[in-house]
């Protein structure tokens, strides 16, 4: 297989053959798709990093792909699964192999390229945010480095959750403002614009001179955020001026954290998922390499400009069969706040389910309800049916099949089904009879133990003739 190799250290990757491994009991096989370039990449081909590889070495680190192969213990995971992963190094090649706990499921609103541009910077960006900032919502950031991969991720992620964010960086402004910064200012121009106005937060993945100045401009018990050193210094804070600030100052190793609570990140990156799905975070500004082109793309990336994030392709084949894939439009709600606010919208359609010959079966057998125009196939011919026909229960007992299809809401534990109001079965289910839903959300109101009591209004459908209305109930906790 192709891959690219580095020497030594500060060389420059040279194209190579290598050959294939067998698996051991506890690795997976994966064909990349995309490669992501990020910083760490760069210092550690500069020797720089904290952990560096035995030299020579493959670079890249952020991959997506697809699984071609499974070793005998693994398990959660199948062959042809589109999947990412978050390494050291090791994926500027073909294929990769690795230990399970360092791949992770894909989710299917969000495509292959996607995955490889954003799922590094929004998880890092994500953990320094919510676990380490523990941001809340009207709270004032301050990003520094705001046009790079972190920063830029920041940047949506903070507005998304509802705080006023001031962007730093060499960047376009228009940009920023896209992403969703309220307030965009040069390295030397945000100190006398942010000094005396509240600021709760600062986020910084640069470093260097513009450190102290932003650690000043902090607000008594706030929090500042060490992501990262883009400007090539490490800065040296007076500890008594973070003494008499009344401040924090906390460091973010997103990568220690995920190896050691995969668990944790596969929580983050169901939001970063969802917020995706959503729409309410985007995929940042690419420059794209062909496969062919990838041996220049870490010496460019050190260069890089108004750039959000250097993506390699490694497998034009799995991205355009990727692009042509089905995604999923469920519908998304992040708190109760937002199912509230949602009161008599349409929440959307499911996809079409088909009602066969077994399903009508099992659904007798489970009710004991064995009425012989269900079941008997050649006495219903003789009907003005025509064929047997589906239990009117079997229909609304695919409303939480449904329902799961048109919408997600992550924060709900639990749920019970409340009741059904106004059942109305409008014409019969035939065998063979493909059916849909659709759902409104007629009511939401708190309920008693912080649940949530929901009252929908649903549609059945047959190939676009309704067969079944009903008001449907449910609590939520």
């Amino acid at each position: 297989m192709k891959a690219l190799l580095i020497g030594a250290k500060a060389e420059a990757p040279k194209w190579t053959e290598l050959d294939q491994r067998p698996l051991a009991p506890n690795e997976l096989r994966i064909q990349i798709a995309a490669c992501g370039i990020n910083f760490p990449d760069i210092l550690i081909q500069e020797g720089k990093y904290q952990f560096l590889p035995t030299f020579p070495y493959t670079p890249g680190g952020e991959f997506s792909g697809i699984i071609t192969e499974l070793g005998e213990e693994v398990q959660g995971f199948t062959i042809g699964q589109r999947v990412y992963g978050i390494e050291r190094w090791g994926a500027l090649s073909e294929e990769i192999i690795l230990k399970a706990d360092r791949v992770f499921s894909l989710a299917d609103s969000m495509r292959l390229e996607e995955a490889a541009s954003m799922m590094y910077n929004f998880s890092t960006a994500l953990y320094a945010l919510k676990h380490k900032g523990k941001m809340k919502q009207g709270q004032r950031i301050l990003i520094l480095g705001a046009g790079g991969g972190v920063g830029s991720a920041a940047v949506q992620l903070a507005h998304t959750h509802g705080l006023k964010v001031i962007a730093v960086s060499r960047s376009s402004p228009e940009v920023l403002r896209g992403y969703g910064a309220d307030e965009v200012y040069t390295y030397d121009s945000f100190k006398d614009k942010v000094k005396g106005t509240p600021l709760d937060l600062v986020l910084d993945t640069v470093g260097g001179s513009s450190a102290e100045e932003a650690l000043r401009c902090l607000s008594p018990g706030g929090r500042y955020l060490v992501v990262g050193f883009a400007a090539g210094e490490v800065p040296v804070f007076p500890l008594n001026l973070i003494l008499l600030k009344d401040v924090s100052v906390t460091g973010v190793f997103w990568g220690s954290f995920s190896r050691k609570f995969p668990y944790k990140q596969e929580e983050l990156a169901r939001e970063i998922f969802q917020l995706h799905a959503s729409g309410k975070i985007q995929m940042p500004k690419v420059k794209r390499y062909a496969w062919e082109e990838a041996v220049s793309v870490l010496s460019d990336f050190k260069q890089k400009r108004g750039v959000a994030k250097y993506l390699v392709v490694v497998s034009p084949r799995l991205i355009a069969e990727d692009q042509v894939r089905s995604v999923s439009k469920k519908r998304i709600f992040l708190s109760p706040e937002e199912v509230l606010a949602s009161i008599g919208m349409e929440l959307g359609e499911s996809p079409f389910i088909e009602i066969t010959q077994e399903m009508i079966d099992d659904f007798a057998d489970a009710t004991l309800d064995h009425q012989w125009i269900h079941i008997d196939e050649e006495a219903a011919r003789q009907t003005p049916f025509g064929s047997t026909i589906a239990h009117g229960f079997l229909t609304l007992s695919l409303s939480p099949k449904f329902l799961e299809e048109i919408y997600e809401m992550p924060f709900v534990k639990s749920g019970i089904n409340y009741g059904v109001d106004k059942v109305r079965f409008l014409a019969p289910v035939k065998v063979n009879d493909r059916i849909k839903m659709s759902a409104r959300l007629l009511e939401a109101e708190p309920s008693r133990n912080k649940g949530l009591k929901m009252r929908l209004g649903v549609t059945y459908f047959v190939e676009g003739k309704p067969i079944c209305v009903a008001e449907l109930l449910s609590v939520l906790y």
